[in-house]
């Protein structure tokens, strides 16, 4: 009742080219893809009206082993083998003023149209960007409680959802908190009744070219494997003095 699937689908609709703009000339071509977790849903339930937690969570494994897939095959895949576009739409705009080779792969942004109402459900979307230096961003679209409900009551058929839904929703959203958790900090907080028409391009632009930094506990294994060297050499230099002194004791 937020507009999420509103503000994907323009997303979808403009952001390729308002991103390329943006991006260009270091980008030569971008694609929006949206993946829609009600739609993989909805497909999976065959127009069955009954909630199966079973299928939910398969809808969530789907879509992310396919984000997983899409950006790992990079840029070796074809098109027609496109784990995302499979699931979803998507729209790209190419630069005519570009030099680049024409089989470079267009820079993608993925959007995951989802209430992602749990910290855990987007931490693993960051781990992944992290894990393959890819950019995250997390839009925000709050919205009281009262306004979700006149907004439900005007929607019909599989739209609409039930009452207790948007109250549980509204009691178990994790909304981003940056000041306790650093990886939220790519978060952008919109207003509904102006989501599109004021839609910050240029802040987003910023987050999704910008790739998550890696932890700063985690180290690349040829530094992991400097330091062990390191910590052998130290050890090693350790013993040859201890040896040195046993072995000069008797003659003291």
């Amino acid at each position: 009742a937020a507009g999420k699937t509103t503000l994907a689908s323009h997303l979808l609709r403009t952001g390729a080219r308002q991103l390329l703009d943006r991006l260009s000339p270091s980008k030569s071509s971008v694609r929006v893809i949206h993946l829609c977790f009600d739609d993989v849903l909805a497909k999976l339930s065959a127009g069955s009206a009954e909630f199966s937690p079973d299928r939910w969570h398969e809808v969530r494994n789907r879509i992310f082993e396919a984000v997983r897939v899409h950006f790992a095959e990079l840029p070796a895949r074809t098109p027609s083998a496109d784990s995302c576009t499979q699931l979803g739409r998507s729209s790209e705009v190419a630069s005519t003023a570009s030099h680049e080779d024409e089989s470079k792969a267009p820079f993608d942004v993925v959007l995951l149209d989802d209430n992602m109402q749990y910290r855990s459900m987007r931490r693993t979307y960051h781990r992944l960007a992290r894990d393959w230096r890819l950019a995250f961003c997390v839009v925000c679209l709050p919205i009281s409680l009262d306004e979700a409900r006149a907004r439900n009551a005007a929607r019909s058929g599989v739209e609409r959802v039930a009452d207790a839904t948007l109250i549980h929703m509204s009691e178990v959203l994790q909304w981003p908190e940056p000041e306790s958790n650093s990886w939220e900090a790519n978060a952008l907080t919109l207003a509904p009744g102006s989501m599109i028409e004021s839609f910050p391009w240029d802040r987003f632009a910023a987050l999704v070219s910008e790739p998550v930094a890696p932890a700063p506990q985690e180290r690349t294994s040829a530094a992991r494997a400097q330091a062990a060297a390191a910590t052998a050499a130290s050890v090693a230099h350790t013993l040859d003095l201890k040896l040195r002194r046993g072995t000069s004791l008797p003659f003291q």
